[in-house]
């Protein structure tokens, strides 16, 4: 008997022993590193768990249960982009530029060399030498070549004419005057700038430049 006066209980040697409690696992906080390993929980004998208890590396998902390269989308198979490629063709896609036989009007210009009456005469001739090339080109090359060489032939004309006058004053007339000559010579220069000019405009344009200073020597 104890002091009160109570009999002790005595255990019952056949009942099972019951185990203590088992404590709940850590939980860290919010934001707080995570252990590469689960945490480890108290032992049914209360002690902290053995190095054995943890997971085996073989207990982890084996890498063949990861979805395995082939089984990503290709490239191929991501949405193409919604943008319109560039429509520009190849470069041998591309037409050649059509000929207007603007050149012939722009060797005009050679006639503006810095000598006298000679120039003049150059350039008209080198007009009217490139209509057979232009001609070759048809359409509207063949069109303005032809334009841009009779005009040629007319200052050629002019110029002939010109000649024959000045000698014509100097050797059978006998004058020193050769007033009138001179002054259609300037005026012939300054019509042939203005048509070469023009023709070149026009050419450029698409368009042929009709010319009613012209003799018409090519039909």
């Amino acid at each position: 008997m104890t002091d009160n006066g109570t009999t002790p209980v005595q255990p019952d040697p056949s009942a099972p022993v019951s185990a203590p409690p088992v404590a709940p696992p850590v939980v860290p906080p919010a934001g707080a590193e995570q252990p590469p390993y689960p945490a480890a929980s108290p032992s049914a004998t209360g002690d902290p768990a053995a190095p054995g208890q943890y997971p085996a590396p073989g207990q982890y998902a084996p890498p063949g249960q990861y979805p395995a390269p082939g089984q990503y989308p290709a490239p191929g198979q991501y949405g193409a982009p919604q943008y319109g490629a560039p429509q520009y063709g190849a470069p041998g896609q591309y037409a050649p530029p059509v000929p207007t036989g603007a050149q012939s009007y722009a060797l005009g210009f050679i006639s503006y060399f810095p000598i006298p009456f000679i120039g003049l005469l150059v350039g008209a001739i080198v007009m009217a030498a490139t209509f057979p090339g232009s001609q070759k080109k048809g359409g509207l090359a063949a069109e303005n070549g032809r334009r841009a060489a009779n005009w040629g032939l007319t200052v050629i004309t002019v110029m002939v004419v010109l000649i024959l006058w000045v000698v014509l004053l100097a050797t059978v007339i006998r004058t020193q005057s050769p007033f009138i000559p001179i002054m259609i010579y300037l005026a012939l220069g300054v019509a042939h700038l203005v048509v070469i000019i023009m023709g070149l405009v026009k050419a450029n344009a698409g368009k042929v430049f009709d010319n009613k200073l012209a003799i018409p020597y090519l039909r």
